[in-house]
């Protein structure tokens, strides 16, 4: 399987939760979020194709507390 690199440290901008990750080629990356890291569904956030190169994503802060997750598909 292939493993996706660490995010960078996320930092929040104004309303926005920001970070990257380097994607690769030939994977769809699917970032989910959700409020308890135990229990309760994970929502999708955004979705978008690796092309090799460094992905920035900014999120809407909506949460004092919010868990994310990336799958590589």
């Amino acid at each position: 399987g292939t493993v996706l690199k660490s995010p960078n440290i996320p930092k929040i901008n104004g309303v926005n939760l920001q970070f990257s990750f380097l994607s690769q080629s030939g994977f769809r990356y699917t970032v989910l979020s959700r409020t308890n890291l135990v229990s309760g569904h994970w929502v999708t956030n955004s979705s978008l194709l690796g092309d090799d190169t460094l992905k920035l994503l900014s999120l809407p802060h909506t949460n004092s507390q919010e868990f994310f997750r990336i799958q590589a598909n």
